[in-house]
C-alpha cells in the first residue's frame, strides 16, 4: 500500500508560528494557494488513490477538499486524525512555550508518550488512536491501493516514526501541504 501523508495547508496562526492543538482557525489565502498547487501538480496521480482520510478539523478538512479538486476520490473523515488537545501551548510559539514550559518542551518534543501539556492531551492517547488508525487502514486496504491522509504536525510526525521506525522531529521539519510518501 502507498500511503502519502500531508499535514494540512497554511493558517495565520502557522504564518505567526503559534502552535494551534485544538483550536481551528481556517486556511490562509497563502494555504488555500498551497492546497491548489499540490492538486495542480498531483492532478493526473489522484485517480490512483481509493480515499482521502481527513481529521475533521476545517484546516485540514479544507486542505482536503482542495487536494481532491473535481476528481472522484472519497473523502473520508475519522476522528482519530483530529489534532491533539495541546492545552496552555494551544495559541502560543514554540519559542514561548520553550521559555515558559522548558523541560515540557523537551519531552514534548522528544515525544515522551507519558508527557501531558498542561491542561492537554497525553502523548500516549494521541499515539493510541493513531496507531488504532493505521490498524484500521492496513486493515481496510489492499496492499496495491493509495492512499491519502491529510491531517496535522504532530499526528504526520507519529504516523511517520510508525510507518518509518525512523526518529522525525514533528515540531520543526513537517512542512504545510507537502506529501511524504510511504510504503506499507
Amino acid at each position: 500500500m502507498k500511503i502519502a501523508l500531508i499535514r494540512h495547508a497554511q493558517t495565520p496562526w502557522n504564518k505567526l508560528k503559534k502552535v494551534q492543538g485544538q483550536a481551528d482557525p481556517p486556511l490562509s489565502k497563502e494555504g488555500r494557494e498551497q492546497a491548489q498547487k499540490l492538486h495542480k501538480r498531483i492532478a493526473s496521480e489522484l485517480s490512483q488513490y481509493s480515499v482521502i482520510y481527513s481529521s475533521p478539523m476545517k484546516r485540514a478538512l479544507e486542505t482536503a477538499k482542495l487536494i481532491q479538486g473535481k476528481s472522484q476520490v472519497p473523502i473520508k473523515i475519522d476522528n482519530r486524525l483530529r489534532s491533539r488537545n495541546l492545552g496552555l501551548f494551544s495559541g502560543k510559539t514554540l519559542e514561548a512555550i520553550e521559555k515558559k514550559y522548558p523541560q515540557e518542551f523537551i519531552l514534548w518534543r522528544t515525544g515522551v508518550p507519558s508527557f501531558c501539556p498542561p491542561n492537554g492531551e497525553p502523548t500516549r492517547l494521541m499515539l493510541e488512536k493513531l496507531t488504532d488508525f493505521l490498524d484500521f487502514v492496513k486493515n481496510s486496504h489492499s496492499s496495491d491501493e493509495s492512499i491519502m491522509i491529510v491531517t496535522h504536525r504532530e499526528s504526520v510526525g507519529a504516523l511517520m516514526r510508525m510507518l518509518s521506525n525512523s526518529q522525525i522531529d514533528s515540531l520543526t521539519q513537517i512542512e504545510n501541504c507537502k506529501p511524504y510518501y510511504f510504503k506499507v
